[in-house]
């Protein structure tokens, strides 16, 4: 007989990673947060990679958050080398949200990782980096985001300008 979480995370899988906000729909959304909220009661580690893989490219109508809050119950040196391992996917939801909780961790190490995100092709990725170098404020990273002063989309750039005016 298959555990409670082997269940939990079987239904999660089908859903991973979560589609684009423009191509969501309450029904999903709905059972995606209840198999999020079965999960937050069991707060199993082996949840960690799977939780970040079924982050989408959006906010979820601001689901996501707690998937961020629970991912951030756990300590820090279970969490962190997923989402590094996350962003190398390129996959954009996890990318997006593993870059952002890369930033809150201030983790130095993913200062890389967050650098080669840069030059994603997804817009909401380039500026969860940006956000994610800010928070960490090392200074290989900042260097990085100043090349992006001239980014196409205009999200891009008020995020650059809002962490280099931060930095002064």
């Amino acid at each position: 007989m298959q555990s409670p979480v082997a269940s939990l995370l079987e239904q999660l899988r089908r859903f991973s990673p979560m589609p684009e906000d423009d191509f969501l729909t309450e029904p999903l959304l709905s059972t995606y947060q209840e198999i999020i909220s079965e999960l937050s009661q069991h707060k199993d580690p082996v949840c960690i990679r799977p939780l970040i893989d079924s982050f989408g490219y959006g906010e979820a109508q601001g689901v996501y958050w707690s998937v961020v809050h629970l991912l951030e119950s756990f300590p820090p040196e279970m969490v962190v080398p997923e989402l590094l391992a996350a962003v190398q996917t390129r996959l954009a939801g996890p990318c997006l949200w593993a870059a952002y909780m890369l930033g809150r961790s201030r983790s130095a190490a993913a200062v890389p990782h967050l650098t080669d995100l840069l030059k994603h092709d997804k817009p909401l990725v380039r500026a969860g980096a940006v956000m994610a170098l800010g928070m960490i404020g090392e200074a290989e990273g900042l260097k990085a985001v100043q090349a992006l002063r001239e980014d196409p989309d205009p999200e891009v750039r008020n995020e650059v300008r809002h962490v280099l005016s931060q930095q002064r």
